[in-house]
């Protein structure tokens, strides 16, 4: 079931003579409103991270993967100047 800071808040409920404290119920509805609505915000900055970090990751494999390749290159080029130097 999703449920948003507004559903809480505009859910009423129909009274009855033995029925709970109106104001109790109204404070705790609030309550659970403001929790679901600063868990929310924090989801949406939480998602928004991930794709910040994600994006980072890709660039630091990107760069992992130059870095390989160029010393892979950077030791066939020593290997081959070795092998030329000992002819």
């Amino acid at each position: 079931m999703n449920v948003s800071r507004i559903d809480i808040l505009n859910r009423t409920f129909a009274r009855s003579i033995r029925g709970y404290n109106p104001q109790e119920v109204d404070a705790y509805m609030q309550d659970i409103a403001d929790t679901l609505g600063q868990l929310n915000e924090e989801r949406t900055a939480l998602a928004n991270q991930v794709v910040v970090l994600e994006a980072q990751l890709a660039e630091h494999r990107e760069r992992e993967s130059t870095l390989r390749d160029t010393l892979m290159t950077t030791q066939k080029l020593t290997d081959s100047l070795k092998a030329t130097a000992q002819r």
